[in-house]
């Protein structure tokens, strides 16, 4: 492990930690200016999920992305996508109602950052009435960086929780579709909206497979009128009744890639779950490496020879160099360190590291 590289991402995640506490504790107030780097926002009170050890700052992101897309009947992907605003706004719509977001204001279509200030302008008018504690800078949301929109998000997901546990809770028979279609500037989201089943893309869908059949009565009733015999009614139930199975084709070819679409869906969601449960103990087990780095670094414990071994271990170029050191710090502490019989081929780093733990915790 080269040592530039420990020091670098120790410095960066020392910077993100002091970049979300500066964000958690500044006092600032609301300043609209031409330039979007200067937008800065900040309601007034006390709410209980501010501070960085709250529970909801440690929410994943699948599970914002579940609850933002089932709460809003959207089919978000990555948390990066909230970066308008937009969604805030309709979260403070869905849970308070009406009047509270002027959501004939907000646009969920917006392309570019600067047509973003409108949404977080209504976003704070709503922060204000309700008194929410917590600055946001928009010049850092809208650029749709990962880290700063989730925290963004995170922090909705606690303010919803708490409303929900004091007696609060979504708008009964809310319809977010509805409300973006009818209300919001543009309508409704045209990307990442799941439609409607009122008005929306299921009205739609059943509208347009029944539209055929209803088209071919004037038909019929036109060859009715100026053929005479029985034949002109057999034509017109064949018609209908090959329109019928177009339609009922139409829907089962509809039906099914639905399901489809539904079950990638979830194997996207599983997969993006295990990502970031892999990351986390990527960064579990770099954090105790680092932590092992700065002890073997100390000035007061240099002379302490099996720190030598350790600090030698952990700046070991492969596995193959890290089974030597081992073995060569077994003549010279005269203990063993490497199982007989289960060398460290293969192993990575952390596992040499473990054996070194082993071995001080058998110390005396």
């Amino acid at each position: 492990m080269d040592t530039s590289t420990l020091c670098v991402s120790s410095s960066k995640s020392k910077s993100r930690n002091r970049r979300r506490t500066r964000r958690n504790l500044r006092a600032v107030i609301f300043l609209p200016t031409d330039s979007v780097g200067s937008l800065v926002v900040q309601a007034n009170t006390t709410m209980a999920t501010a501070g960085m050890m709250s529970k909801n700052n440690f929410v994943p992101q699948s599970e914002l992305l579940a609850w933002l897309n089932s709460t809003l009947s959207l089919k978000l992907e990555a948390i990066e996508q909230t970066c308008s605003g937009a969604v805030a706004c309709q979260l403070f719509d869905a849970l308070h109602g009406p009047g509270t977001v002027n959501m004939k204001r907000v646009d969920f279509n917006v392309k570019s950052e600067y047509e973003y200030i409108q949404n977080y302008k209504e976003l704070q008018k709503a922060f204000t009435k309700h008194h929410v504690d917590r600055a946001f800078t928009v010049s850092q949301l809208s650029k749709g960086k990962r880290q700063d929109n989730m925290e963004f998000m995170q922090f909705l997901f606690g303010y919803w929780q708490e409303a929900v546990s004091t007696g609060g809770g979504m708008v009964e028979g809310y319809d977010a579709v509805g409300r973006r279609e009818r209300m919001c500037k543009t309508g409704d989201w045209k990307k990442f909206s799941v439609g409607s089943s009122s008005g929306g893309l299921g009205a739609r869908t059943t509208a347009s497979a029944v539209a055929p059949t209803a088209s071919v009565a004037p038909i019929a009733r036109k060859h009715a009128v100026k053929v005479p015999g029985p034949g002109p009614t057999t034509e017109s139930a064949s018609i209908k009744a090959h329109h019928g199975a177009v339609s009922r084709d139409a829907e089962l070819a509809l039906e099914k890639e639905r399901q489809e679409k539904v079950s990638l869906l979830a194997e996207v969601t599983e997969l993006k779950l295990k990502i970031d449960t892999a990351e986390r103990e990527r960064d579990f087990y770099f954090d105790k490496l680092r932590q092992i780095e700065i002890m073997c670094q100390a000035e007061e414990l240099q002379d302490v020879k099996v720190l030598r071994v350790v600090e030698s271990v952990l700046y070991a170029a492969d596995a193959d160099e890290a089974e030597k050191i081992m073995l060569e710090a077994e003549k010279t502490l005269g203990a063993q360190l490497v199982p007989k019989g289960d060398g460290l081929d293969g192993a990575s780093d952390a596992r040499a590291v473990e054996a070194v733990e082993a071995f001080l915790s058998s110390e005396p």
